[in-house]
């Protein structure tokens, strides 16, 4: 498996805590199943087909999310659930660099032995400062381009930048 070491990250994380993962394909659950061997219950691990309102309905009961998946990250920060983005290529950490979004960089995962959830936050890259003023920014330019073609920005997204 590619990312071995970052699913054993994620499953020594599990030892301590009560975990669900959510997995992109059927194959991806199978994958795991087989790696993780009775290190995961086989009923915390997840496939949402029926499009975002179902996964979205599950994920508003975590505490916590760590993602190696854009949409996974995303998904949990839409949700208002703290999230960690492991990126695993660069089209990952493009995006996260341009949201700003909080991640652990692959090459520490890969690099590193973390021991314990703290210890992936203490190791986790964020500026939420700068996170919301990216944000604020990035409303900003969506509102200014919505104005040109004669459109209204919803006013809940107003209430954001005001």
């Amino acid at each position: 498996m590619k990312y071995a070491k970052v699913v054993d990250l994620l499953l020594a994380i599990c030892e301590n805590h009560d975990c669900h993962f959510i997995v992109q394909t059927p194959h991806d659950k199978t994958l795991l199943l087989k790696h993780a061997g009775d290190k995961v219950d086989v009923n915390n691990v997840h496939h949402f087909k029926g499009g975002v309102e179902t996964w979205f309905q599950f994920m508003h009961q975590l505490d916590f999310v760590v993602s190696t998946r854009i949409h996974g990250g995303m998904a949990g920060i839409v949700n208002g659930i703290p999230t960690i983005i492991i990126p695993t290529d660069l089209r990952i950490l493009e995006l996260i660099n341009a949201m700003k979004l909080p991640y652990l960089s692959f090459e520490d995962v890969m690099a590193k032995n973390f021991e314990s959830l703290q210890a992936i936050m203490g190791a986790t890259k964020k500026d939420f400062i700068d996170f919301e003023q990216n944000r604020l920014n990035r409303l900003r330019e969506y509102k200014r381009m919505l104005e040109s073609v004669g459109l209204e920005m919803d006013p809940l997204l107003l209430d954001i930048i005001n």
